[in-house]
């Protein structure tokens, strides 16, 4: 056999080769998908005879999350500060951990704490349409807020659940209080989800069918829960002495409210 030939011959071989393994990736990747669906029809199934609806495309794949933890970082807190309250803030260390902020310019005054914060914002003129923009001021990600009107308060109130990478952070908020008469904001306050970040493998960890499982067990107790609307993973958030812990939960919101199940301890919240 000649050299053209004989190369020929390898690289027929090679794509054979190829071919073949492909088809093992494939053949694995649909049966997988396979598993999983019917996984989930079981899921339905068991979740059904405990009382408790669920849709089944509701149901997430399970992913790993990192457990994450934010330590305290004084100098982004003082820029956030100084943003919120017109661009310059002088500060105090009040101790135990507390710091106020006041504008050089009369436009308000705030506190910071570990995980919390709140301003009080005055001449500010931040029509509820100005949210948004306060919220970057913020470096902070939300989804979408809920709005609540409080005529005897004189007061509408803007919630934005908060967000840590894009997945939803079962505890954390930030509110927006306007006057009802104007508009204008008068208050802000919420979690501080600022700080450096330090990320640890967190396993084991609960997949969706344990998780919900055992939700749906906890739940035979009497809290009237009759159907689960959706399942995310998401965190919550505990405080420590000088940092925040980020813990992977499975959030899971449900017809009497939301409840969260950490996916290491398997507490349910």
């Amino acid at each position: 056999m000649d050299r053209a030939r004989l190369k020929t011959f390898v690289l027929l071989l090679l794509v054979l080769v190829n071919l073949t393994f492909l088809s093992f990736i494939v053949i694995d990747v649909i049966s997988s998908m396979q598993r999983h669906a019917e996984a989930r029809t079981e899921l339905v199934r068991v979740l059904g005879e405990m009382g408790i609806a669920i849709d089944e495309s509701q149901i997430p794949q399970s992913e790993e999350q990192a457990l994450t933890f934010l330590s305290r970082d004084l100098m982004a807190e003082g820029r956030i500060a100084a943003s919120v309250l017109g661009g310059s803030a002088s500060a105090s260390d009040e101790g135990g951990g507390i710091f106020r902020y006041e504008s050089l310019y009369g436009l308000g005054e705030g506190e910071i704490r570990s995980g919390t914060f709140r301003f009080q914002l005055a001449e500010q003129e931040i029509a509820l349409e100005g949210s948004e923009i306060l919220l970057n001021r913020l470096e902070l990600s939300a989804r979408e807020p809920h709005i609540f009107a409080e005529k005897g308060y004189n007061r509408i109130t803007h919630v934005y659940p908060l967000t840590f990478n894009d997945s939803l952070v079962a505890n954390g908020q930030v509110t927006f209080t306007f006057c009802f008469m104007d508009g204008m904001l008068e208050e802000v306050a919420g979690t501080a989800l600022w700080g450096s970040t330090q990320r640890y493998t967190a396993s084991p960890q609960f997949d969706v069918t344990t998780a919900l499982i055992s939700l749906a067990g906890h739940l035979l107790e009497g809290d009237g829960v009759s159907r689960f609307e959706s399942v995310e993973m998401g965190y919550y958030l505990l405080e420590g002495t000088g940092h925040l812990e980020l813990r992977p939960v499975w959030i899971v919101e449900t017809d009497m409210g939301a409840f969260s199940i950490d996916r290491q301890s398997g507490e349910i919240r």
